[in-house]
């Protein structure tokens, strides 16, 4: 969710306008994985199998967000850790709290709310996120707000590190807490560890992510579009493949959200997008379209919430529903961010 696509002093000074794609192509893949499309049909040998291939295919979206975090905040990051890490922690805790604070607020069921009442519907809710207090720590009022505490707990790791001078680190450490996420989550199955956070929130898995970022934009080497093609392909190849062998080791259809080829996925993404700078550099409504994704990803999950509320009122279903989903949820949030933007309130709710 990064607004500024200009790399300014350093080892390759020339704005990367290809971010624009790269962030909205990533939203939209965001918000195809939330819609759950076709999860529940077409089944083979009572498999969703394209359900489970997008919900896998669609997982490079929130590592890309992260790498090209690490990119484009590395100059300030080494030069001045603490003061960045707080101007740039401030305005993205608002969002936080005040989306947590919207989500906590906003009912879910409205069939629940016409039947029983809104105090019954939200204690319900309020009960399950207190059944799990760190994690809800992490998270806030719905569980999509991880990224933002992702985020910045790895950031915060960062900058602790090269604050103490102790920047060659950066990497280990991040290795490290990568490792302890995937023996606790996508590989507990072999390890049997468990952890007392969700892996996936707090510095676990996007520490990693973000020094890939901040090393590629120190080291100033980027590849040609053809090798970035390749290793972002054989990224994806190989975390799919751990995705379909991992598969038959639980008990329900599983969300990996990353595993041990993920980084380089993204590394490869990142890549591409260095390859291809000016791709993006004359298309007004795209740079536009980029700078929504933030809003749109704090609230496209209501919009989705809503939409199936919607179906279910109407006695909706079948394959259209599903396939309807990514656009009608994208479109909408789209539109929300664009009245929010013109709204008293956008100072408040908008980055």
């Amino acid at each position: 969710m990064i607004s500024n696509v200009t790399v300014g002093p350093g080892p390759i000074n020339q704005p990367v306008y290809s971010f624009y794609w790269a962030k909205v192509i990533a939203t939209l893949a965001v918000v195809l994985l939330h819609s759950h499309a076709f999860m529940s049909a077409p089944l083979w040998q009572d498999v969703p199998w394209l359900g489970l291939f997008l919900n896998q295919v669609t997982r490079f979206a929130v590592p890309l967000f992260f790498v090209i975090a690490g990119y484009l905040i590395q100059p300030k990051l080494q030069r001045d850790p603490w003061s960045t890490l707080m101007a740039y922690a401030k305005p993205l805790l608002k969002l936080w709290l005040v989306w947590s604070l919207i989500y906590f607020a906003l009912p879910f069921n409205l069939g629940t709310v016409v039947e029983h009442g809104y105090w019954h519907e939200r204690v319900g809710y309020w009960s399950q996120l207190m059944q799990a207090p760190l994690n809800t720590l992490f998270e806030g009022g719905l569980v999509h707000l991880w990224y933002i505490p992702g985020l910045l707990s790895g950031l915060l790791v960062m900058a602790g590190l090269i604050a103490s001078g102790r920047v060659h680190w950066i990497g280990p450490v991040a290795l490290l807490l990568y490792a302890y996420a995937l023996m606790t989550s996508s590989y507990q199955p072999f390890t049997g560890l468990e952890s007392a956070i969700f892996p996936r929130n707090g510095p676990f898995f996007s520490t990693l992510m973000l020094v890939i970022g901040f090393w590629v934009r120190a080291k100033g080497r980027p590849m040609s579009v053809t090798l970035a093609f390749i290793v972002s392909l054989l990224g994806m190849a190989l975390h799919l493949t751990e995705a379909f062998f991992l598969l038959p080791l639980t008990d329900e259809y599983p969300g990996y959200d990353f595993l041990f080829a993920t980084p380089l996925w993204a590394y490869g993404l990142l890549h591409l997008c260095l390859a291809l700078p000016q791709l993006g550099q004359r298309q007004a409504w795209l740079k536009s379209l980029s700078e929504a994704t933030l809003g749109i990803y704090l609230v496209h999950l209501l919009v989705f919430i809503y939409y199936k509320n919607v179906l279910g009122m109407l006695s909706l279903s079948g394959y259209w529903t599903e396939f309807l989903a990514t656009p009608v949820v994208f479109v909408v949030s789209y539109l929300i961010v664009i009245m929010l933007r013109k709204s008293p309130l956008h100072r408040l709710l908008l980055r």
